[in-house]
């Protein structure tokens, strides 16, 4: 993700690390705690991840935050999908099908 983020000249590097803490609940994490007080100060434009699943374990709490990010303007890069556009648009759709995801195991 570093050699990534030089290449396509990211500046002011940032490591957030969680080692040890599960990925199950995001206010357990300090790491993430602190992504979140750095992307709240301004600090970030973009996000770099090495997959979808470091940033949470359950997708009804990831696809608001990455679309709380769409809507700051900051970008997201999944490096096991690095060409798929993080957008506004993106996530809602993704949010839509996680929610009709949730209503077929609620209704059997």
């Amino acid at each position: 993700m570093k050699e990534y983020a030089i290449k396509n000249h990211y500046r002011n590097l940032r490591i957030y690390r969680d080692n040890g803490y599960s990925g199950l609940r995001f206010e357990s994490r300090p790491g993430f705690r602190q992504l979140n007080a750095d992307i709240q100060a301004g600090a970030i434009d973009v996000v770099i991840t090495r997959n979808l699943s470091r940033i949470g374990r359950r997708y009804l709490d990831v696809v608001p935050w990455l679309n709380g990010l769409a809507k700051k303007g900051i970008g997201f890069i999944s490096m096991d999908a690095p060409g798929i556009p993080f957008s506004t648009d993106f996530m809602t759709l993704c949010a839509d099908a996680v929610r009709f995801k949730a209503g077929l195991s609620q209704n059997g």
